[in-house]
């Protein structure tokens, strides 16, 4: 009897042993941070793909009014700061309207300022966006669904492929669409980082990937938001 309680209490401690020197062991069936990584690259690379043509596009429609006919736009890094406080086609027709939209204005003129009378290079930089779109999109339903990749990555799948979004990517003038709804899912992407792991710095870039928004695409009256900006004073 002392033999057996002997040889328990040795093979005890070696099965404990044996355990520690397996810390990373994951459960079955649950999916990794490199497949996460490599779907949503995948994702990213689907849009790329299915609109890359298009920086063989011209100009066209509101791409005048916004672009190629915005002296405002073609002043470059000058034209910035008015930019900033007037109107969305303030540059073209030099009257206020209600549109208040400067953040993808301001990415027009930085693109002419290196790249004048270009739109390939919009065009490019519209596709990259919608690219990055699908990324950060794929991270976010992970998220939401961390023990099952397939859901996340079909709906994401569908989302970059589905032709609703044809005009918005080949049409230059449409970034402030795609800005918006980027910077959306980033800011809610870090408020659930923020919920999880309670790091202030996540909360003060939710914050201010949020309010971004409203700089990509007018969710209020321009009169409104200029009233609260010091940009006006």
């Amino acid at each position: 009897m002392a033999g057996q309680n002997k040889d328990t209490r040795i093979k005890k401690p070696a099965q404990k042993t044996a355990a520690r020197k397996n810390p990373k062991i994951k459960k079955k069936g649950v999916p990794n941070n490199s497949t996460a990584l490599l779907l949503a690259c995948i994702a990213a690379a689907l849009g790329f793909v299915l609109y890359i043509s298009t920086i063989g596009y011209n100009y066209a429609y509101d791409d005048f009014t916004a672009i190629k006919q915005n002296w405002l736009v073609q002043k470059g890094f000058s034209g910035i700061g008015t930019l900033l406080h007037t109107s969305y086609r303030y540059g073209f027709w030099s009257a206020s309207d209600e549109l208040y939209r400067p953040l993808s204005l301001v990415t027009f003129a930085i693109e002419w300022q290196f790249f004048p009378n270009s739109p390939g290079v919009s065009h490019f930089m519209n596709v990259l966006l919608y690219a990055l779109t699908g990324f950060f999109l794929f991270r976010l339903l992970v998220k939401l669904f961390p023990n099952n990749f397939n859901i996340p990555f079909i709906a994401t799948i569908l989302f970059m492929a589905h032709p609703v979004h044809t005009e918005v990517v080949a049409n230059i003038k449409s970034r402030d669409e795609i800005l918006c709804f980027l910077l959306g899912i980033i800011s809610l992407s870090l408020l659930l980082d923020y919920v999880k792991i309670k790091k202030p710095s996540l909360l003060i870039l939710s914050v201010l990937s949020f309010n971004s928004r409203f700089f990509g695409r007018r969710c209020f009256p321009k009169k409104r938001l200029l009233r609260s900006s010091p940009l006006s004073r």
